[in-house]
């Protein structure tokens, strides 16, 4: 994921435990090699708009305490 400049690389398992909304946006059909995916790799992470890496970090570090 790529938030502002910074790239993230995350837990997708992690996330997915805690998040329906989360399981929408990062589920990918297992089926698809990951070399054949064009969104959620290094090359082409998932850009998030609208929040700042302050706050992306702490929502993380929110959601890897429960």
């Amino acid at each position: 994921m790529k938030v502002e400049d910074t790239t993230f690389g995350l837990d997708v398992g992690g996330l997915l435990q805690h998040s329906v909304p989360l399981c929408d946006i990062l589920r990918v059909e297992p089926t698809i090699p990951r070399s054949e995916r064009s969104e959620g790799t290094e090359s082409h992470p998932i850009v998030v708009h609208g929040v700042s890496v302050q706050h992306f970090e702490s929502f993380m570090t929110w959601l890897h305490h429960l």
